[in-house]
């Protein structure tokens, strides 16, 4: 199969499995480089850029950013299902950096970035398993009163 006949997803793929290989490659440039497992919508360039961190919570990082160039914004911190981003009060993509952190991408100028989390489908199955929970003790104990 050629490159030209693979969908989306497998191209995807593909690139995921290739992260492990090129961050432990020897001439990998740690402090310059970030690898996402998708294309970046902006092309991120070298340049001088601020980053003050305004809040830090266990839920909630509010960052402030300048440049004069479209940049990655990369937060050492592990990309984790249920953190949303916005930029600018608009939510924005967080995209998965170097395999297991995050990132979002910035136009040139001055952002407030906002990483929150959002835990609303964690309470969603720890609502639906307390209800198989008791369905199946319900179930049990009737059929022990039924003996």
């Amino acid at each position: 199969m050629d490159s030209t006949s693979k969908t989306t997803d497998e191209i995807n793929r593909e690139r995921r499995e290739l992260i492990p290989q090129k961050l432990s490659s020897a001439g990998f440039d740690r402090e310059n480089v970030i690898i996402l497992e998708e294309p970046s919508p902006i092309s991120a360039q070298f340049g001088r850029g601020n980053v003050e961190i305004a809040t830090y919570k266990p839920e909630r990082v509010e960052i402030k950013t300048s440049s004069e160039f479209p940049k990655l914004l990369f937060v050492g911190e592990p990309y984790l299902f249920g953190w949303k981003a916005k930029v600018d009060g608009q939510s924005a993509k967080i995209f998965r950096a170097n395999y297991s952190f995050r990132a979002v991408a910035l136009s040139a100028g001055d952002h407030k970035v906002e990483f929150y989390w959002e835990s609303r489908p964690f309470w969603l199955v720890l609502v639906l398993d307390f209800v198989l929970l008791l369905a199946l003790f319900s179930t049990s104990a009737g059929s022990r009163l039924r003996r």
